[in-house]
């Protein structure tokens, strides 16, 4: 890797850090506004290099829609009373690594190892806290543990999504072929999702995996598609969030 490659990973380290930093790093009030403020200067930064590229060269159009939906998604929660900075924090993220793909332009292969290196690592710090701290690495008001460097166990599955996506992507760009390291993130990710027994992130875990690895995987490719997972997203959130199409199944999920 290049120089010049090699500057732009360490940008997208740090934007991924700024982003979505473990819950462990910001648990002191101080360190949590140093984060708040970093994410919104990196996110004015990111709007102006955006409209600079913009000027130079066309937008993919999935980017222009992404960006829109979280716009909409920002409007809908003050329309509803909703919580604004809980809304804010997914705009930011996803308008951020937006911004780095499109930054990135050819670099993809850059823009993915980068990702990947640094979910992995907080993936594997994670482990090692489950691991070292069985019954949690601290406890929250109202003496709740299984909390640890990511936060909650049920949260681990918010890093492990993305992480196992990145995996694939870089043995997609190798000629399919899933390195040494990639499998050990996938034993990690497991064993995460395991020796917390969170049933959601075992469930959504084996979903992911059998999605991207099964035999079957080549008809999954011609479906799963930028457009056809945003339109599925927004089907997703219209029948969950607003319709609470949920309640229909309460005899099947309440207890």
């Amino acid at each position: 890797m290049n120089k010049k490659l090699q500057i732009l990973s360490v940008v997208y380290i740090l934007v991924f850090l700024i982003n979505i930093p473990p819950a462990f790093i910001i648990l002191n009030d101080n360190i949590s506004l140093v984060f708040e403020i970093l994410q919104v200067l990196v996110f004015v930064m990111l709007v102006f290099i955006f409209m600079a590229y913009s000027k130079k060269k066309s937008i993919p159009l999935i980017i222009i829609l992404i960006t829109l939906f979280f716009f909409i998604y920002i409007i809908s929660t003050i329309i509803h009373h909703g919580d604004i900075s809980a809304s804010i924090k997914p705009l930011i993220n996803t308008f951020s690594l937006c911004s780095l793909y499109v930054i990135s332009d050819k670099n993809s292969n850059c823009f993915i190892k980068s990702g990947l290196l640094y979910l992995e690592l907080i993936i594997f710090i994670n482990l090692a806290t489950i691991i070292l701290f069985p019954n949690g690495l601290y406890v929250v008001p109202d003496n709740i543990n299984n909390h640890y460097f990511l936060g909650h166990r049920n949260n681990s599955i918010e890093y492990i999504i993305p992480a196992i996506c990145f995996v694939c992507l870089n043995d997609y760009i190798n000629d399919k072929k899933m390195s040494l390291n990639n499998i050990i993130l996938i034993i990690a990710s497991i064993l995460t999702v395991v020796f917390t027994w969170s049933a959601n992130a075992i469930l959504v875990l084996l979903m992911l995996l059998i999605l991207l690895y099964m035999p079957f995987k080549h008809l999954i490719h011609k479906f799963v598609t930028c457009i056809n997972m945003l339109i599925m997203y927004i089907v997703f959130f219209i029948t969950i969030v607003i319709y609470r199409l949920q309640y229909y199944f309460s005899w099947l999920i309440v207890d």
